[in-house]
Protein backbone atom coordinates (compact mmCIF):
# COMPACT_ATOMS: atom_id res chain seq x y z
CA UNK A 1 0.00 0.00 0.00
CA UNK A 2 1.51 3.28 -1.11
CA UNK A 3 0.07 6.58 0.75
CA UNK A 4 1.59 9.92 -1.36
CA UNK A 5 1.63 13.56 0.75
CA UNK A 6 2.62 16.59 -0.64
CA UNK A 7 4.23 18.86 1.72
CA UNK A 8 3.68 22.75 1.95
CA UNK A 9 7.44 23.04 0.21
CA UNK A 10 6.42 20.84 -3.04
CA UNK A 11 7.97 18.03 -1.61
CA UNK A 12 6.62 14.63 -1.86
CA UNK A 13 6.80 12.11 0.38
CA UNK A 14 5.63 8.76 0.11
CA UNK A 15 5.00 5.94 2.59
CA UNK A 16 5.06 2.26 1.69
CA UNK A 17 3.42 -0.44 4.08
CA UNK A 18 5.02 -3.80 3.13
CA UNK A 19 4.63 -6.82 5.52
CA UNK A 20 7.49 -8.79 6.47
CA UNK A 21 8.88 -11.43 4.42
CA UNK A 22 12.60 -13.29 4.16
CA UNK A 23 13.53 -13.05 0.87
CA UNK A 24 12.59 -11.89 -2.74
CA UNK A 25 14.57 -11.63 -5.78
CA UNK A 26 15.51 -7.93 -7.60
CA UNK A 27 17.32 -7.41 -11.01
CA UNK A 28 19.90 -4.73 -10.79
CA UNK A 29 19.16 -2.21 -13.02
CA UNK A 30 21.82 0.81 -12.15
CA UNK A 31 24.27 1.65 -9.80
CA UNK A 32 24.68 5.29 -8.60
CA UNK A 33 27.77 6.92 -7.13
CA UNK A 34 26.57 10.18 -5.70
CA UNK A 35 29.78 11.35 -4.51
CA UNK A 36 28.46 14.82 -2.91
CA UNK A 37 26.12 12.80 -0.33
CA UNK A 38 28.99 10.18 0.03
CA UNK A 39 25.77 7.44 -0.96
CA UNK A 40 26.33 4.92 -3.60
CA UNK A 41 21.93 4.13 -4.63
CA UNK A 42 21.15 0.92 -6.02
CA UNK A 43 18.28 0.64 -7.86
CA UNK A 44 16.96 -2.52 -8.60
CA UNK A 45 13.26 -4.24 -10.20
CA UNK A 46 11.62 -6.91 -8.25
CA UNK A 47 10.69 -9.40 -10.14
CA UNK A 48 7.98 -11.30 -8.04
CA UNK A 49 5.64 -7.68 -7.54
CA UNK A 50 3.23 -9.34 -5.92
CA UNK A 51 5.01 -10.43 -2.45
CA UNK A 52 5.49 -8.02 0.81
CA UNK A 53 8.58 -7.46 2.56
CA UNK A 54 9.97 -5.10 5.28
CA UNK A 55 13.35 -3.87 5.68
CA UNK A 56 15.67 -5.16 8.72
CA UNK A 57 18.94 -3.45 10.35
CA UNK A 58 20.56 -6.52 8.69
CA UNK A 59 18.95 -6.54 5.24
CA UNK A 60 21.25 -7.41 2.32
CA UNK A 61 20.68 -6.90 -1.35
CA UNK A 62 22.51 -10.06 -2.48
CA UNK A 63 26.17 -10.19 -0.43
CA UNK A 64 25.76 -6.60 0.27
CA UNK A 65 24.30 -5.02 3.63
CA UNK A 66 22.09 -1.99 2.59
CA UNK A 67 20.21 0.89 4.99
CA UNK A 68 17.08 0.10 6.67
CA UNK A 69 14.90 2.50 4.57
CA UNK A 70 14.36 2.93 0.95
CA UNK A 71 13.34 5.15 -2.16
CA UNK A 72 10.59 4.81 -4.83
CA UNK A 73 12.41 6.72 -7.76
CA UNK A 74 10.22 8.32 -10.34
CA UNK A 75 10.29 6.28 -13.19
CA UNK A 76 7.93 5.84 -16.21
CA UNK A 77 6.90 2.65 -18.10
CA UNK A 78 6.58 2.00 -21.54
CA UNK A 79 2.80 3.30 -21.07
CA UNK A 80 3.96 6.40 -19.78
CA UNK A 81 2.55 5.13 -16.17
CA UNK A 82 4.78 5.01 -12.51
CA UNK A 83 7.02 1.73 -12.47
CA UNK A 84 6.03 0.37 -9.01
CA UNK A 85 8.63 -2.74 -9.48
CA UNK A 86 11.67 -0.36 -9.06
CA UNK A 87 13.29 0.22 -5.66
CA UNK A 88 16.42 2.66 -4.92
CA UNK A 89 18.42 0.30 -2.05
CA UNK A 90 20.84 2.88 -0.11
CA UNK A 91 24.42 0.95 0.20
CA UNK A 92 25.54 1.12 4.08
CA UNK A 93 29.34 0.66 2.66
CA UNK A 94 29.85 2.35 -0.70
CA UNK A 95 33.08 0.13 -1.28
CA UNK A 96 30.26 -2.45 -1.69
CA UNK A 97 29.33 -0.92 -5.14
CA UNK A 98 31.55 -2.85 -7.11
CA UNK A 99 29.87 -6.57 -6.15
CA UNK A 100 26.64 -5.90 -7.74
CA UNK A 101 26.56 -5.23 -11.48
CA UNK A 102 23.94 -4.52 -14.04
CA UNK A 103 21.92 -7.23 -14.83
CA UNK A 104 22.65 -9.61 -11.85
CA UNK A 105 19.81 -11.69 -9.97
CA UNK A 106 19.82 -11.01 -6.97
CA UNK A 107 18.27 -12.09 -3.32
CA UNK A 108 16.51 -9.26 -0.83
CA UNK A 109 17.54 -10.54 2.23
CA UNK A 110 15.46 -9.21 5.34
Amino acid sequence: MFVTIRTKNGWVVVFVYLKNRMADQFQIEAVVNISSQDKVYVLARELKVETNWKLSENARLGEVEIEKWLDIPRSLDENGSQRMDLFAFCLKNTYDKDKLKIGDIVELIT
